[in-house]
Order: structure tokens, then C-alpha cells, then sequence
């Protein structure tokens, strides 16, 4: 790659911009080192300097001479055409083709059109040197030397090289000529001299300098000693020193028969000092440029760029040596867009001149100006610019000194800091925005907290007072706040407001005592049920002991209780509806055929089921816990805080977590709550439940409901869905002992049965979860032990029982608006399922959840659901309450106290309480017909056993 030079004519100086190298050429005439960066013309060049003319007379009388001449000059072109095929190859030899002109003698033409950016060829020295082409004698030894070593063909060729050097210094032949008379006796040593002065002569005339500056050396290549030069080449040559091959590429596309030319000299001069420097060569350009038409333009062109060059030159100059010379015309402007400006006229006007090297170094030139402008888009564009022309003039496997590849990269990696910094600014800023937001509004819940502080605080002592009345200590009463959530401490004082009587106050004191709240996302609602004998009560009690898994906690998840002791309830089956399940499957689902019961204390079941095993999930703040003996008001340490060095000793709550604060504990559901994201949403288009039963998952996109609190009916999945695909899979294939989630072919159809209604997740069930998926295990297990529970209850409706059941929910402990809801969402769901038999059809084979959340009616209480929670969302600080509020809209229904049938103390007095609307036997829909009003079939499940086969 050319350096540009800042050019005093007087001496003929040059500085390379790069290293700032002074070079000083103090002869013009060929005493010195003439190797240039380009060939000679071959033979003769326009205008040969002194050039002697011989007359018509003198060839019409040597007329034989030049016959012979003739045949001789054929057979040298023959030699030298073949030693070019030798050199480049056949490949590179066919797009050549040599010929011998008047006025230039040898050169290249295109013997078929040549592409822009082809390489025309490759090809290795003859003769190369590493020191300069020099008049020294060890230099002539050398070239001589090597001359002699060349086969025959080559050393011919080499031999008929044009010649322009007629000054060999006499110093330099009388030691030649001594050393070889020291060596050779009785021989001419004359010849052999003047033989090693000629060789010398060919070396200097056609020399060309290997790699940039003759880094490598001096060398003469045969093929490319055959280019002759124009101001305006149309190729250029590089040496390729990894390769140590001279390499010629097409710099724009030249058509056949036209001549393949290269540069000697550097173009950026104007045309008086080009014709100085090129008169070394012995001849005068007749180039386009030169001599044409458009001369005298690109003259004035040719002006303004040596003019900009040199200014460049002399901006970048380090060297004060060099600046000490006379400063050129003119100078770069002192802003740096006036600089650019200069840069961006060099670069047209070599576009227009057609110098598509010269248009490379500029290119670079005015990308390092934009850069440093700031301007980091635009250098980068006029770099890829730059690559471009680079591929055209050396290709893909040269690399040259300033590589166009190598400054991309460095303003990638600019590119990349300053991203990397506006992303840092960015994030600071936006740091900066949520520090002020949360500022804004730790003050605003700061308020609101002072405000519902106050009124808590008179609540507070309202309970008190009323709670001293009733005879409770101060103790106590102390114990009994402190379980009370936040928002049930206005109901409370609500329902003791005004009120004098000591029983009603100790009444109601005594049911808030005895609120049953229960583990991992489960609680009981039971069914009214006649009084039970009272020495079953013990026995539940000591059940409900045995459940427990730690003494502390009186949240206790019995869902098989009711089932338990469903025979001493109700009858099973009625005497005149005699069960049409075959023996098989009657005898594995049900161990006694009047006897539900026996179901649920078979030991398979109950190993399989998370419902009856009684598995504690530690999820939030696992249940409300018991005011008294369960840990309420006792002292701890979180260990989110002992993280941050805070040893502070809390008192626990019914809003702390096993471990965590009630600060933490907030931001752990919190966070939880964001990682928890739909992977479907509800497919409107289905307006009808046949529509939904056609479809198939996961075209229904009917599962995910996003936000916490969800019913049995619906799912809450983590990122990714895989529990989702978990429960799917589970809920529709058999399950195996070998493989859970895989069946079997040869099952039998009471096998079948029994495994599509009993749902067995084992695997599932025993995987341990991580924090950020727990919560959409738990839910899943709800769903599926729910839908279990569910056709449980619905079988033994209909088989004459009643539709024993219990509730789940996604957080464990509501309260009594909670319980009222939910007993009348289920009590809908169960309408639903007896009006449509094809629903409990689908709740049968798992398919439950796809159909509910189908359900036009589903779906307008999910709907419902989803507008319920997301009002609370929009609440900013007290996040407890997000986990401890289900649904408002049951609040006011829950301020009115149900009406009690009976007088009932213990545990079962809250559900007693909460009774949800008695359904008729008398005017429920039978399965078969799904028509309301219709009588019920003799036998409900007659289509059940007709739909799995179980004749």
C-alpha cells in the first residue's frame, strides 16, 4: 500500500505519513538505486531519448538483415511466450497474450475480458536480491550468479529484457574484472565482464522492489517485466511476501485487447513531475492522461490532488527534519471540518481520475477524520468503502500494512464500548427513576400505612375490650390480636361493635378462636352432615391430631376425612340401585361394595395419594398458624435479614413466614408471584362446550390463569410449562409402576378405568421443588386431587350419597367470605357437571380442566376472578393483603352471619356455618339425557360403564 509523500522537487525528498522516514534521492540518473515500485517498458518506450533513426536506404540495402532480424524476433517471442506459460501457468497465461508494438515494444494485452478485482496471475521471481540493485561488485557477483543458475529458457528470456542503463560505474567494472582474472586463466575475461555488466543492466532496468519498500529485496519477475506503464493503470501488483509471489489484479474490468497496464511511479503528482521521474525509464508517457483528449482536465485534477496530498502529508509529518523544509502551497484548514472537507475532495477526485488505489488510501484517511470528528457511524461505513477496493486490488489472501479488516475491527470494538457505556447510562438512569418512584411511594404507603394504623389501633382495642369481657386474660387477648389478619381485625370490630351481651361476645370470640386453617394450599368445607355420634368425635380429633406434622401448626390437610367416615353419614349405594361395575373394578375401587370408606383406607391409595399422605410442602408461611401453642407471638430471627447483618428478633405473626419477616416474607410472594407466567391464554372463539370438547390442546388455550388464588378448576403454571405438560400428560394416559407417564397397550378395560379416574402423579408429587416453581406444583396437585375428590363426590351424589367435598386453593387459610365463595363457585361447577353428562364424562378421563375452563359459565367466574385480582394488584405496599384476600366481592356477603342449623362447638363450627345452597335431588338433571327437569336414569352410571366399556 502506497505512503504518502511529501514531495520537494528541488531534492525529491519522501515521507512516509506512517513512519515519517525521510529519503533522500540525491541523484536523478541511475548512478544510484533505481529499483522502483514498478517495471520498465519493455523494449522502447514514446519518445525514446536519443534514439537513433536509420533511413529507408540503409534497410532497403540490408533488406537480408532484417529478414533474418525478423525470424529471430518471432523465434525470442515464441521463447518468451512460453517461459510466461511457464511462470503463471496455463490458467493465467490463457487470459494474456504479448505483443509487440511500434512505439512501446513488448507488452500484455487481455485475450478475453477480464473481470474487476481478478487476479490476473501469480508469479515467482527470477532473480531476487535482499539488498538494493547497487553497482556494488558483491551485488553483480550475485545477480551473475544467479543468472547462470537459471535453466536455458529462462535465462533467455531474462536476456532479452529491454535495457535503458548506460552508466555502470568504472570503479566497480575494474574490480569485476580483477577478481575474474584472478580466477579464470587463458580465458576472455572482457566477455565474461561485459556478460555480468549486461545482466546487471537488466536487473536495474526491470527491477521491481519485493513488499513495501523493499522490505524483501529487489527481484525480477519475467511476466511482470512485460507491463508497461499509464498514469491511469487498470491493474496493480502487490507482493505477497507469505507466499513470495508477485500478484497482478484487475482493478477495473478490461475488455479484450486491451492493453494490461500498470503505475512505475506514484500518481498523486501533477504531469511536469511525473515526466521528470519517469524519464529514468528513458521515455515519455502517452497515456490518456497525458497525451488525450481529456488532458488538460486531468492536468487541473491531477494539480489539486498533489496539492491536497501534500497538505495531508504535511499535517501528519512528525519528523521536524522534514518539516523544516520549505511548507507545500497549501495547508490543511485548522478545523477539523475543513480537514474532512479536503479528504472528501481527494476522494472524488481520485473516483473521477480512476486511481482505485490511491481512492483505498484516501478512503482510510477520511474514515481516521470522521473518527475523529465523533462521527463513529460514518467512519465506520467509509471503512467497509475501504475493505471493498482492498478485495479488489489484492483479493482475499494479501493482507497489506494498513488493513482495511484490522481498522474495522478497532472500530467495532469503539462501536462496542460506546454501547456498552449509553447502556450504563441508561440503566443508570433508570436507576435513578425507580430509586425516585420508590421514594415516592415508600411515602405515599407510609402514609396509608399511618392511616390504617390508626384505624387498626381502634380496632385493636375494641377486640381487647371485648375479649376482656368475655374473660379472656391479658394474655390471652394479646395472643388472640396477634393471629388476627389485617383486614379481618375491621370485621371483627364490626361484629363486636355495640355489642354488650357477654355470650354473644364470648360467641364470637370462641368461633374466631376456633377458625380452622389448614397447610399447603388445602382447607376443609364440609357438606351439611347429620350430627355425628359423639364418640366419633373424639375419634376425629385424635384423626385430626394424627394428621399433623408438627404440633405447632394446627393447619392440618385431611381432604380424605369426610370420605373416611362417608358410610356412617349416608348409604353408598341404595338398596334398589345395585352397582354395574364389573367385579373387578368394583372390587379394586371399592373394597366393600356399600362402603366408600374402605376406598380410602386401602393401603395403595394411600400411599399414592398427596391427598391422604398428608405432605407438607413449606410453601409461603405455611397456613395461618393456631393462636395458641403454635408459635404466634414467639421470637425469631429472619434469615433474609441475618444475610444483610441485620440479628433484629422478631415477633411472630400470622402474615410471617417460617423463616422470613413479614417485610420478607412480602417480597418473597411478591417475587414469586412476577416469575409465575401464562403460557396460553383463554381461546374466546369457543362459544359452546361441544366446541371445546373438538378442539385439541394446546389449540383451546384454555389452562393458564396468571395471578395468585386460584380455584380447583384452574391452573397456574411456571415459565416454560412444564408442570403444565406434567399434569396434561399425566391426566391422559394411564399411569404404570415402571413408567408413571406412559401406558400400556394390552390394559384391560377395567384397568382402564380405574387408572383414568384415580390419577396416580407420584413422580410428580415426589419431586422437590425449587422456590421459584413451588407454587405451580402445589396448585397442580390441588387441581388434580381435586378433580379426583370431585368425581369422588359427584359418584356418591348419585349413587345416593351426598356430594361430599372439600375445597382447595392456591394459599391456604381464608377466611370466611373465602370459604362462603368458594362453597358457591363449587356448588356451580357441580351444577354444571350433573346438567351435561358428556362434562362429568370428561372429568372422568381427566379431561376436567380443559372442559371447566371452557365452560361459557366457567369461564365468566374465571373472568370474574381474574378482575377481582388484578383491582388488588393495584395496591402498592400492604402486599399481605394480595396473599391473604381472595376474593372482595365475598367481604359484605361475609359481614351477615349465616344462619346455624344447630348448635355446634368444635372444629367443624365454622364449616357448619358456612353451608352452601342446598341443590334438589328433585330438580337436578339426569346424566343420561342432559335436559333439565328430566327424571334420573335407574342407574347414573350406566353410562358410565357403557363409555369405558365396563359391560
Amino acid at each position: 500500500m502506497n505512503h504518502r509523500q511529501l514531495f520537494i522537487f528541488s531534492e525529491l525528498s519522501r515521507l512516509s505519513c506512517g513512519n515519517a522516514i525521510l529519503i533522500l534521492l540525491v541523484e536523478a540518473n541511475m548512478k544510484g538505486n533505481n529499483a522502483r515500485e514498478g517495471p520498465s517498458a519493455s523494449h522502447s518506450s514514446i519518445g525514446n531519448v536519443d534514439e537513433p533513426t536509420e533511413s529507408v536506404a540503409a534497410l532497403s540495402e540490408n533488406f537480408g538483415k532484417l529478414a533474418m532480424q525478423k525470424a529471430q524476433e518471432a523465434q525470442e517471442e515464441e521463447t518468451i511466450r512460453g517461459q510466461i506459460a511457464l511462470a503463471v501457468g496455463n490458467e493465467s497465461a490463457a487470459l494474456l497474450e504479448l505483443r509487440h508494438t511500434v512505439d512501446k515494444g513488448y507488452g500484455l494485452f487481455a485475450a478475453k475480458d477480464i473481470k474487476r478485482g481478478t487476479c490476473i496471475f501469480k508469479e515467482a521471481p527470477l532473480v531476487l536480491i535482499t539488498q538494493e540493485a547497487s553497482d556494488n561488485p558483491e551485488t553483480v557477483l550475485n545477480i551473475s550468479q544467479q543468472v547462470s543458475k537459471l535453466p536455458q529458457g529462462q535465462r533467455r528470456a531474462y536476456r532479452l529484457l529491454h535495457t535503458e542503463v548506460d552508466y555502470i560505474d568504472p570503479a566497480a567494472v575494474r574490480i569485476i574484472r580483477n577478481v575474474l582474472a584472478r580466477n579464470i586463466n587463458h580465458v576472455d575475461t572482457n566477455a565474461i565482464v561485459q556478460r555480468k555488466i549486461d545482466d546487471l543492466a537488466i536487473f536495474k532496468t526491470n527491477c521491481v522492489q519485493a513488499g513495501m519498500g523493499g522490505q524483501y529485496g529487489c527481484a525480477i519477475f519475467l511476466t511482470y517485466s512485460r507491463l508497461n506503464h499509464s498514469c491511469s493503470p487498470n491493474a496493480h501488483h502487490a507482493y505477497n511476501e507469505r507466499e513470495g509471489l508477485e500478484m497482478l489484479h484487475a482493478v477495473r474490468t478490461i475488455t479484450y485487447g486491451e492493453e494490461i497496464t500498470v503505475s512505475y511511479i506514484n500518481l498523486l503528482r501533477t504531469s511536469s513531475q511525473r515526466a521528470a521521474e519517469l524519464q529514468q525509464w528513458g521515455f515519455a508517457c502517452a497515456c490518456e492522461c497525458c497525451k488525450g483528449s481529456g488532458a488538460p482536465a486531468s492536468k487541473a485534477r491531477r494539480r489539486r490532488m498533489f496539492d491536497i496530498d501534500q497538505a495531508i502529508a504535511f499535517d501528519e509529518c512528525a519528523n521536524p527534519l522534514m518539516r523544516a523544509f520549505p511548507q507545500p502551497k497549501y495547508t490543511l484548514p485548522q478545523h477539523i471540518t475543513g480537514k474532512l472537507a479536503w479528504v472528501e475532495e481527494l476522494v472524488m477526485l481520485c473516483a473521477e481520475e480512476g486511481l482505485v488505489v490511491d481512492q483505498m488510501n484516501t478512503y482510510h484517511e477520511l474514515s481516521k477524520r470522521y473518527l475523529q470528528l465523533g462521527k463513529l457511524d460514518h467512519a465506520f461505513e467509509i471503512a467497509i468503502k475501504e475493505l471493498e477496493l482492498q478485495l479488489v486490488c489484492y483479493g482475499n489472501d494479501y493482507k497489506p500494512e494498513n488493513d482495511a479488516a484490522i481498522w474495522i475491527a478497532e472500530l467495532q470494538g469503539q462501536f462496542d464500548q460506546r454501547r456498552e457505556a449509553a447502556a450504563l447510562a441508561a440503566e443508570r438512569i433508570l436507576y435513578e427513576e425507580r430509586s425516585k418512584a420508590e421514594k415516592a411511594a415508600y411515602q405515599e404507603g407510609k402514609k396509608a400505612w399511618a392511616a390504617n394504623k390508626k384505624v387498626n389501633k381502634k380496632a385493636k382495642r375494641a377486640i381487647k375490650t371485648a375479649a376482656e369481657k368475655s374473660g379472656l386474660t391479658m394474655e390471652d387477648a394479646e395472643a388472640l390480636l396477634a393471629g388476627i389478619d389485617t383486614e379481618k381485625l375491621a370485621i371483627v370490630a364490626e361484629k363486636l361493635k355495640g355489642e354488650n351481651d357477654t355470650e354473644k361476645v364470648k360467641s364470637i370470640i370462641a368461633e374466631l378462636s376456633s377458625d380452622i386453617f389448614v397447610d399447603n394450599d388445602f382447607y376443609e368445607l364440609f357438606s351439611p352432615m347429620p350430627p355425628i355420634d359423639p364418640t366419633l368425635q373424639q375419634q376425629n380429633e385424635e384423626l385430626l391430631l394424627r394428621a399433623s406434622l408438627n404440633p405447632h401448626y394446627r393447619a392440618t390437610q385431611i381432604t380424605s376425612y369426610p370420605f373416611q367416615y362417608a358410610s356412617t353419614v349416608t348409604p353408598i349405594t341404595p338398596a334398589d340401585h345395585p352397582s354395574l361395575m364389573s367385579p373387578s373394578t368394583q372390587s379394586h375401587l371399592f373394597q366393600s361394595s356399600h362402603d366408600l370408606s374402605s376406598t380410602f383406607e386401602s393401603p395403595s391409595l394411600r400411599e399414592s395419594s398427596p391427598a391422604i399422605r398428608v405432605i407438607g410442602l413449606n410453601h409461603g408461611n405455611r397456613g395461618r398458624q393456631n393462636v395458641m401453642g403454635s408459635g404466634i407471638g414467639e421470637k425469631f430471627q429472619c434469615e433474609d435479614c441475618l444475610k444483610h447483618g441485620n440479628v433484629k428478633m422478631y415477633n411472630r405473626t400470622a402474615n410471617c413466614g417460617p423463616s422470613r419477616c413479614r417485610k420478607h416474607q412480602k417480597k418473597f410472594m411478591k417475587d414469586l408471584d412476577a416469575q409465575m407466567t401464562p403460557i396460553y391464554e383463554l381461546d374466546e372463539s369457543i362459544a359452546s362446550y361441544e366446541g371445546a370438547r373438538q378442539s385439541k390442546f394446546p389449540s383451546l388455550k384454555a389452562l393458564v390463569y396468571e395471578g395468585p388464588g386460584l380455584d380447583d378448576w384452574q391452573m397456574f403454571v411456571d415459565q416454560g410449562g412444564y408442570w403444565t405438560y406434567r399434569f396434561i400428560q399425566a391426566a391422559n394416559v394411564p399411569y404404570t409402576e415402571a413408567d408413571p407417564f406412559m401406558p400400556i397397550d394390552d390394559m384391560n378395560n377395567d384397568d382402564k378405568a380405574m387408572h383414568l379416574h384415580l390419577i396416580k402423579q407420584q413422580e410428580t408429587y415426589n419431586h422437590k421443588p425449587h422456590e421459584e416453581t413451588s407454587k405451580a406444583i402445589y396448585t397442580t396437585r390441588s387441581v388434580t386431587s381435586s378433580l379426583r375428590i370431585l368425581f369422588q363426590a359427584i359418584l356418591n351424589f348419585h349413587r345416593g350419597g351426598e356430594a361430599l367435598y372439600p375445597i382447595g386453593g392456591a394459599n391456604g387459610g381464608y377466611g370466611d367470605e373465602k370459604r362462603l365463595k368458594m362453597s358457591a363457585r363449587l356448588t356451580e361447577i357441580e351444577g354444571i357437571l350433573r346438567k351435561d353428562k358428556r362434562v362429568l364424562m370428561d372429568v372422568i378421563e381427566g379431561r376436567g380442566v380443559l372442559a371447566f375452563a371452557a365452560h361459557p359459565v366457567a369461564y365468566q367466574a374465571r373472568k370474574q376472578s381474574n378482575k377481582t385480582c388484578n383491582d388488588r394488584k393495584k395496591r402498592k405496599f400492604d402486599k399481605a393483603e394480595l396473599y391473604d384476600e381472595e376474593h372482595k366481592q365475598g367481604t359484605e356477603d361475609a359481614k351477615t352471619p349465616a344462619p346455624r342449623r344447630g348448635k355446634r362447638s368444635g372444629r367443624r363450627a365454622k364449616a357448619l356455618l358456612m353451608d352452601p345452597p342446598e341443590i334438589s335431588s328433585e330438580g337436578l338433571v339426569a346424566l343420561e339425557e342432559g335436559v333439565e327437569g328430566e327424571e334420573q336414569s335407574e342407574d347414573p352410571f350406566k353410562d358410565f360403564a357403557e363409555h369405558v366399556g365396563l359391560n
